[in-house]
């Protein structure tokens, strides 16, 4: 139980610590960052292809060490996955769009919706 509550903290720092400072406006909605992400975020070397990356390496890094040390699993993708920015976009846009009540919510929360969308994408059985 301890390790699990360790994990916590360790994601939540690293969650807190991707969030840009433009991006935790209260009037910026994670439907608004989709769009713009569709929009401009597949330019190479774009603001938001750059700040989605480091979101979803993050979030892998984070599920890789949970994995390796404490044996528990965040999502449970298959062996070797190597996904592109669009791949992990289209997740995140597929679960917000079949779990509408994420649209609204402030941008700030992208990488908690992420790691939703990926254990949704993802379940461990």
């Amino acid at each position: 139980m301890r390790q699990v509550w360790r994990i916590g903290i360790a994601v939540s720092v690293m969650l807190a610590s991707v969030t840009p400072s433009n991006a935790t406006e209260q009037d910026y909605t994670v439907q608004e960052f989709l769009f713009n992400y569709q929009m401009y975020g597949h330019q190479e070397g774009s603001f938001l292809n750059s700040y989605f990356y480091g979101i979803t390496e993050g979030i892998s890094w984070s599920a890789a060490v949970a994995h390796s040390d404490f044996e528990v699993d965040i999502y449970c993708p298959p062996d070797h996955l190597a996904g592109t920015n669009q791949f992990y976009f289209d997740i995140l846009r597929n679960y917000v769009q079949a779990n509408p009540e994420n649209k609204v919510q402030p941008a700030s929360t992208l990488p908690v919706v992420m790691v939703r969308a990926l254990q949704a994408y993802y379940p461990c059985y």
